[in-house]
């Protein structure tokens, strides 16, 4: 961040070139010139300032309710572990003596689940912050480290957040370069890393047998979004693997479990025999079916 500001001059410099180039392609195309582009700019100007003003204000908001949640998450997880008990015979109480082999080991998978969740959590953080603010500072671009860190906290939120990562890593690199070259350098490293985190290292890390589909994923992203902000994205996929678990050791709703995960059967259920139609049987005229 220090280097970032440091480097604000130039930035402004850079940011005044590419808009440059940006107004002369939108002139080649439009036929507008420059100057009715920036009185158009002009006037938008005091809509813009309001829009960033309630942006600013609403991600201050944002901010300071991550920090509390931060703040007071030691205390839930000691009053969670002191309670442990009566949260435990809260959860028995809802069942039949009979079912309570069952409820032991829903709860035990649930726990594992959680541990090897939020470790690898962790674990990735660090690894793809070494990883890809490595790679970026021996291709020599500018602000490596500060784009490995934001992508690698971004990345905790399923598909949404390497998303919001690319783009950042992709304004940061325009900022601080008058060439193309390195924004497709960060675009490939990223790339690459990605697909080294999705498809060797946080399936070993996790070794969970829970897996959500894409879709749910995202939804539950944008839900637990909607009720809690950003800690409910964060949180949004050791949740619903939960209630994965649990819809899978329940009989009436194992078909909600089934929908949440991944497993895609061999052939669509449509083709099964007693969903074929049956073709009509000839009839001879006068005599009855």
């Amino acid at each position: 961040m220090g280097m970032l500001v440091k480097d604000f001059p130039q930035i402004k410099e850079n940011v005044a070139l590419h808009i440059k180039s940006l107004s002369e392609w939108v002139g080649g195309i439009t036929h507008v010139s420059s100057k009715e582009q920036m009185e158009f700019i002009s006037k938008k100007s005091d809509d813009l300032m309001t829009y960033a003003g309630g942006m600013a204000s609403g991600a201050a908001v944002t901010l300071s309710s991550i920090f509390v949640f931060v703040g007071l998450l030691p205390i839930y997880i000691y009053l969670m572990l002191f309670y442990k008990g009566i949260l435990l015979r809260f959860i028995f109480m809802w069942f039949q003596p009979e079912d309570h082999a069952k409820v032991k080991e829903t709860i035990y998978e649930t726990e594992a689940i959680i541990k090897n969740y939020l470790g690898g959590l962790l674990i990735q953080v660090t690894y793809m912050t070494i990883l890809l603010g490595g790679l970026l500072l021996l291709f020599g671009i500018k602000h490596a480290l500060l784009i490995g860190v934001i992508f690698a906290i971004l990345n905790l939120i399923p598909y949404v957040g390497a998303l919001l990562g690319n783009v950042i890593g992709v304004v940061l690199t325009l900022t601080s370069s008058t060439e193309l070259g390195p924004v497709i350098t960060v675009l490939l490293v990223i790339a690459a890393v990605q697909f080294l985190d999705n498809n060797i290292l946080m399936p070993r890390i996790v070794g969970s047998k829970i897996k959500i589909n894409a879709l749910m994923a995202i939804l539950g992203v944008v839900i637990g979004g909607s009720i809690a902000g950003i800690s409910g994205m964060f949180l949004s996929m050791p949740i619903i693997a939960v209630m994965k678990i649990i819809f899978d050791h329940t009989i009436q709703f194992k078909q909600w479990g089934i929908l949440l995960g991944d497993q895609r059967p061999a052939r669509s259920p449509m083709t099964f025999p007693i969903f074929r139609k049956k073709k009509d049987i000839p009839t001879v005229p006068g005599v009855e079916k």
